[in-house]
């Protein structure tokens, strides 16, 4: 075993110092503690130091996403919904339309050749129940058949009504939720500018990334929000994480 002779800074003495890579050494003389410095535990220093400032970055993106989360889920959402719900409006705009075409084709047109043809059929039967029926009961009926072409169609325009009625409530139902999304939207967007010191992508403002990327920091499996935000789009996919936003 190879041993070194160092002198002691505080009293002269010699140190024999059997393990070079050890950085700690107390004098036998005057108990003084000496450092010392090698090529080894100099490395290991600046390792130890590299990987705690690494610990610490990610610790940071951590400790700032954590804080945020909530708000940047509230954005990616309102966002998302704010694409959604004008193509939703556009569509029952036109179904309404073509529900309102059809409408007064099937139901009110149709049912006005429907009630002429209860009227010329029930003609004959009203002829012959003409014996048979009491007075009351055959006014009625004569009465039916008579107004046939009236009623028929005037129960598909109350259908009609109706489902056009439905159809404005999920307009004005749709229109509603969008202008809350756009707030929210606005809301949300003015929060992150004055409380967020890192910014997360649109794409990556939704549960599922913000939790792969925060797992992915707890673990240290990435450092830096660029390195966070490049895996999480490699490792979910970026037509994923665009759907989920």
């Amino acid at each position: 075993m190879e041993i070194k002779t160092i002198r002691c800074p505080s009293c002269g003495g010699n140190l024999n110092v059997e393990n070079i890579n050890q950085s700690l050494f107390y004098c036998q003389y005057c108990g003084s503690a000496v450092h010392l410095e090698t090529n080894r535990n100099k490395g290991y220093d600046m390792e130890h130091g590299r990987l705690d400032a690494r610990a610490e970055m990610a610790d940071s993106v951590l400790e700032e996403i954590e804080k945020i989360k909530p708000e940047l889920i509230r954005n990616g959402k309102a966002k998302r919904d704010m694409n959604t719900y004008p193509s939703e409006i556009s569509d029952l705009k036109i179904e309404k339309s073509v529900s309102l075409s059809m409408g007064l084709k099937d139901d009110v047109f149709k049912g006005f050749l429907k009630g002429l043809g209860v009227l010329f059929l029930g003609a004959f039967f009203v002829v012959a129940l003409h014996s048979v029926l009491i007075e009351p009961l055959f006014f009625l009926v004569e009465l039916a058949v008579l107004l046939a072409p009236v009623y028929i169609p005037a129960i598909g325009i109350v259908k009609l009504i109706k489902k056009r009625g439905e159809m404005n409530n999920q307009i004005a139902n749709y229109e509603k939720r969008l202008k809350e999304c756009q707030k929210v939207y606005g809301e949300t967007n003015d929060f992150l500018a004055k409380n967020a010191n890192i910014d997360i992508p649109p794409r990556f403002r939704n549960e599922t990334a913000l939790n792969y990327i925060i797992k992915g920091l707890k673990a240290r499996e990435f450092v830096s929000l660029e390195q966070a935000l490049f895996r999480c789009e490699e490792t979910l996919g970026i037509d994923e994480v665009s759907d989920l936003y």
